[in-house]
């Protein structure tokens, strides 16, 4: 399919977590192939912080403006949800992918497009996983456990 239809790839990779594993975890990200991320971090991050019992898109939220003039906050180079924006978003992700084609013939911009979903079908804005300024590949490894020592087991898979 190329490049160019990444955002239908994606939401049909949102859509099957959706229905078939949202009782199996309670964290899914999908990242960019380029981008780096150390998940022990972002595991213990999420543990101490988020509740993936509520509805959370997390990630390095960056601002777009869309066609019609209105600005939008997205998850740049990863996006991550708990279980439970997941599990109510599946019903909105098939209406999202028939929409993506029938307006863009199933081209876009993944991380635009999944942050513009959820923010039509549930009003969910993305919101930062870790400092302003922190990318997810760097700082985050201030939330491990000491130097070379596992994280605790939880909730991400």
């Amino acid at each position: 399919l190329g490049f160019l239809y990444n955002s239908v790839r994606a939401f049909y990779l949102w859509r099957y977590l959706a229905v078939y594993h949202t009782d199996h975890c309670s964290w899914f990200a999908k990242v960019d192939a380029d981008t780096l991320v150390n998940t022990w971090a972002l595991k213990e991050r999420l543990q101490r912080y988020f509740d993936s019992g509520q509805p959370h898109y997390l990630g390095s939220p960056k601002m777009t403006n869309l066609g019609s003039g209105r600005k939008l906050r997205f998850a740049v180079n990863t996006a991550v949800l708990s279980s439970s924006l997941l599990r109510t978003a599946g019903h909105w992700l098939r209406i999202c992918i028939d929409d993506l084609v029938r307006r863009k013939l199933g081209r876009g911009a993944e991380d635009i497009d999944l942050a513009y979903c959820l923010d039509q079908h549930g009003g969910v804005e993305v919101k930062a996983v870790g400092g302003r300024r922190e990318l997810m590949s760097r700082g985050m490894a201030k939330a491990t456990n000491s130097p070379g020592q596992p994280l605790g087991k939880g909730g991400a898979c």
